[in-house]
């Protein structure tokens, strides 16, 4: 068995859904994590990823592959003090997610959505919030 396989948490789900159930290796005790543990959890390994070193790429290549959410629920308003553009999108998994975009940027990724839109007719722009 590869080893990086074997040392993969498993990761099961209850029968009613409510609880996360993790191996962390063949044949350990199985811990139960519940809906605000395993948030709470994510958000830790998050963090803590975030200070790892081989951080994730600062830019992101056109036209590599990805895994998408289709279609997410999303908002986007002002930010109160800085009054910079806040986006909020919700990710099934991780729940919502939010970025603070400086103004500059902001009117930038709209332009570029426009320019995408207008490039390619046959996209359908869906507005500001859905």
């Amino acid at each position: 068995m590869n080893a990086d396989v074997a040392s993969t948490p498993k990761i099961d789900l209850s029968e009613d859904k409510k609880t996360l159930l993790v191996e962390f290796g063949p044949g350990a005790e199985k811990h139960e994590f519940d809906v605000a543990q395993v948030d709470a959890l994510l958000m830790q390994m998050a963090i803590a990823r975030s200070h790892m070193h081989e951080p994730h790429p600062i830019s992101f290549s056109a036209g590599q592959k990805f895994f998408s959410i289709p279609y997410p629920s999303w908002s986007c308003e002002l930010e109160v003090m800085s009054r910079d553009v806040a986006f909020h999108f919700r990710h099934p998994g991780y729940g919502w997610l939010h970025f603070l975009i400086a103004r500059a940027d902001a009117a930038k990724m709209g332009t570029g959505i426009q320019d995408l839109l207008r490039l390619h007719p046959t996209l359908t722009p869906i507005g500001l919030k859905n």
